[in-house]
């Protein structure tokens, strides 16, 4: 899966989606990350050709402790159903969060809850 990363301004739309969708054509998914966290995220719903949208993990922290923090959480999941893009909470760390999402109806989860982070092939050896 290859990542475009929502808290970084994207110039040309176009071009972007150009590259995505050849990603895609070659068999790759793609993923908005950070969603929520720049000023274009509806923007770039809109545009982007993408398969998954991992929606910022200051908005799964805020869910269970903010007072519209889960109403934002459900509206951007249910958004994202609708066009049909699957979802992803980032900073999954405990099982209340965990029940909340998935009666947010967020498909998938990252956090430690699951496992922590672990050095990949990239890391050791320099190549991909």
């Amino acid at each position: 899966m290859f990542e475009v990363t929502e808290s970084a301004e994207i110039i040309n739309l176009e071009q972007t989606n150009k590259l995505i969708r050849e990603l895609r054509d070659k068999g790759h998914h793609v993923c908005l990350d950070d969603f929520g966290a720049g000023a274009a995220a509806f923007q770039y719903l809109r545009a982007l050709d993408i398969d998954f949208v991992k929606i910022d993990g200051s908005y799964v922290r805020e869910a269970l402790s903010k007072p519209n923090g889960k109403s934002f959480l459900k509206a951007m999941a249910s958004l994202c159903a609708d066009i049909g893009i699957d979802t992803i909470a980032e900073m999954v760390e405990d099982e209340p969060v965990a029940k909340f999402l998935i009666e947010a109806c967020v498909k998938y989860g990252q956090g430690y809850l699951f496992g922590k982070p672990a050095p990949g092939v990239i890391g050791q050896s320099g190549t991909a």
